[in-house]
């Protein structure tokens, strides 16, 4: 969801919050955004009103939130669709002996103009099942200074580095906030009114902050106030891209037509009588380009099946024989098909005449192309084609999370593809080209037990035949089983 914070449903960007979207601790790469540069939150109740989303009751965070009232919880859009609990009060997310609040959804409602491909209007409103005791945090109504330089306040779980490993314990860092004119200058175009964003060198959010909170921070929790939801950015404390954040004062009116922000804090409305927009699921796109010594020369782009550019990008921005990371979620579907080109005006690529210059292109965790040495342009197609007749998911569920974890669960909480689903699931992950007739990569559950193709290929061939005349496990241990043999 892109860096970083997207997750998943930024399509254009990197992180969302580059969709950046994330996972069970410990367990798999968050696609969202994470605090770089930071320090561990002390005391550990200095922030009462954050907010861990996670899948279900027994955990896997993987976006965060801000209580605004016992009853409402502000977060990212793009977070949208993956989870069915919050959990407040957490510190550390593995020390299940912490003193924290397991509190179901009701219902997510997304802001109804957000849009997923340039994050805008990124808010989202969680209503909970039952009051959090904890107390809420006050937002930002248009009254707060928050002019360039300002120091501000963010704090999460998210990875310590872009694409590194995430934090157990709750992290903070301080950043200043950069004025939208600068923004949009690093950014050429894309960051509008009800965004904000703020930077400081090697400090900012990452994979699997999104939806988290920015703050300014007062003496106590008493008298912080919410400024911004943690949305994307290109990376995780780049120098040349700030960290993106939903304005909370732009969405404030929003807010209130559903959240009573008064002592009582009940809804002035009931649960939204429309049907919500159906969550994109995405899959996270890496473009890594060192540019050579004429970086003018170097443009590229990636359009979908239709022929419409979904991301693009000229070595001017990045340098002269510098190493720049893009970060992208693009809608994910079998039969949808991508197409990167990369060209050069002079006609010798980017390497090896004038620099050491190369390109990866990687598409759900796979690096699908590399190179460099070409002379005016180079093409290549990756996603999961629509001919492919052998790819098939497995209809095994994955040990992972409590083991009742199918494609469907797995393609709509992208990290599982990442971490073994997209051999488990090539289908639905999207790597039908890749995976489509290699064995699972992880355990699966078959008559009560947990077992890998590993197993069963090393097996006796006695247990072999037995387990290969199971269809089911012929479609998850597909090499082993010769499923796609001629």
């Amino acid at each position: 969801m892109p860096k970083k914070k997207q997750h998943t449903n930024d399509i254009p960007i990197a992180w969302p919050v580059e969709v950046q979207k994330p996972k069970p601790s410990g367990d798999v790469n968050d696609l969202l955004p994470q605090i770089v540069g930071g320090v561990q939150v002390d005391p550990i109740d200095r922030y009462p009103y954050q907010v861990a989303l996670v899948y279900d009751a027994n955990g896997g965070q993987y976006c965060a939130g801000s209580l605004i009232t016992p009853m409402w919880v502000l977060s990212a859009a793009h977070c949208a669709g993956y989870g069915t609990y919050v959990q407040i009060g957490r510190w550390n997310l593995l020390d299940n002996t912490e003193v924290y609040e397991n509190i179901e959804v009701d219902y997510e409602l997304p802001h109804p103009d957000y849009n997923s491909y340039s994050f805008d209007k990124d808010f989202m409103l969680i209503k909970l099942k039952t009051a959090s005791q904890y107390p809420p945090v006050s937002i930002d109504d248009g009254n707060q200074f928050t002019s360039n330089g300002l120091g501000v306040t963010v704090m999460g779980w998210g990875t310590l580095s872009s694409g590194g490993q995430s934090s157990a314990i709750m992290r903070e860092v301080e950043v200043d906030i950069v004025g939208n004119s600068e923004c949009n200058n690093d950014y050429s175009g894309g960051i509008t009114d009800n965004m904000m964003c703020a930077a400081r060198s090697g400090k900012d959010a990452c994979q699997g902050d999104s939806g988290g909170p920015l703050i300014i921070r007062g003496n106590s929790n008493a008298e912080d106030v919410l400024v911004g939801v943690v949305s994307w950015g290109y990376g995780c404390a780049s120098a040349s891209y700030p960290g993106v954040y939903a304005r909370v004062s732009e969405g404030y009116s929003w807010i209130t037509s559903y959240v009573d922000l008064g002592p009582t804090a009940s809804p002035t409305t009931g649960p939204p009588t429309f049907s919500p927009a159906p969550t994109i699921t995405c899959q996270e796109l890496v473009i890594e380009i060192r540019t050579d010594t004429y970086p003018s020369e170097t443009n590229w782009e990636v359009e979908d099946p239709s022929g419409n550019t979904v991301s693009s990008g000229s070595g001017t921005t990045c340098g002269n024989e510098q190493l720049c990371a893009y970060n992208y979620c693009v809608l994910a579907e079998c039969g949808y098909e991508y197409t990167f080109t990369i060209t050069d005006t002079f006609g010798d690529g980017i390497c090896c005449s004038y620099g050491d210059g190369y390109y990866t292109v990687t598409y759900a965790g796979v690096e699908v192309v590399q190179g460099g040495d070409f002379s005016y342009s180079e093409e290549t197609s990756f996603g999961c084609p629509v001919e492919s007749v052998t790819c098939v998911d497995s209809p095994l569920n994955a040990d992972a999370g409590g083991g009742n974890l199918g494609c469907d669960f797995v393609a709509s909480s992208l990290e599982y593809c990442a971490f073994g689903g997209n051999s488990h699931c090539p289908l639905s992950c999207g790597t039908c080209d890749t995976y489509e007739c290699e064995d699972s990569g992880i355990e699966f559950l078959y008559g009560g037990g947990k077992y890998d193709c590993a197993f069963l290929a090393s097996a006796s061939q006695e247990i072999k035949d037995i387990g290969c005349a199971i269809d089911d496990v012929v479609k998850t241990c597909r090499s082993t089983c010769g499923y796609c043999d001629e």
